[in-house]
């Protein structure tokens, strides 16, 4: 006998099948979906990384114009006064007769001066990250800023005690000084 073939079917043929299955192609979205958004968490962290990097190298770029400015001022000053109610203001009187005050404010330090007769110059704002304080100690030959960094943290963030506090002492007066004092004298050669 011979096979009956049917009139309007074809024989069934091998299919050749090389294509994706819709089962692979969804688990290769899924995968790469879950690759990209680890690679944007990634990125983010790094890019928070460096802005933190940044704020902190402004912050001790300010501390370090702000530490020369507070000694040179305190150098040429002849006077020194700290407001004793708050301890957030130091106002300084140098020799030329100008007057240079130094105030807290909550992310750094503000410098003003003036001179005698003449309206107050453009205030300087140092963003040092910190509030401080002021003290005046020796005698009244030493002044010092002290920078809390602590009170101007964002609420949650761990500091330890070591970066807690920062100073800036300055020695007052120390250009108003006799030229003997401040110059070194050579030692004597003996024969």
């Amino acid at each position: 006998m011979t096979p009956q073939r049917h009139a309007g079917r074809p024989s069934p043929e091998p299919i050749d099948r090389s294509g994706w299955s819709l089962i692979e192609l969804l688990m290769a979205i899924t995968v790469g979906s879950i690759l990209m958004i680890g690679a944007a968490r990634v990125l983010n962290g790094l890019m928070e990384a460096q802005s933190r990097a940044g704020e902190r190298m402004n912050q001790a770029a300010a501390r370090s114009r702000f530490a020369e400015s507070f000694r040179t001022d305190a150098h040429q000053a002849s006077e020194i006064v700290i407001e004793a109610a708050t301890d957030r203001v130091c106002s300084m009187i140098l020799l030329d007769g100008s007057t240079v005050r130094y105030e807290s404010a909550s992310n750094g330090v503000t410098r003003q001066t003036t001179r005698a007769g003449e309206p107050a110059s453009r205030a300087d704002l140092f963003r040092i990250g910190a509030r401080s304080r002021f003290e005046n100690f020796e005698g009244g030959h030493i002044v010092s800023a002290v920078l809390d960094s602590r009170t101007s943290e964002q609420p949650g963030s761990s500091s330890s005690p070591a970066d807690a506090e920062g100073r800036v002492d300055a020695a007052v007066g120390l250009l108003s000084m006799a030229p003997s004092v401040l110059t070194k004298t050579a030692p004597e050669d003996s024969p």
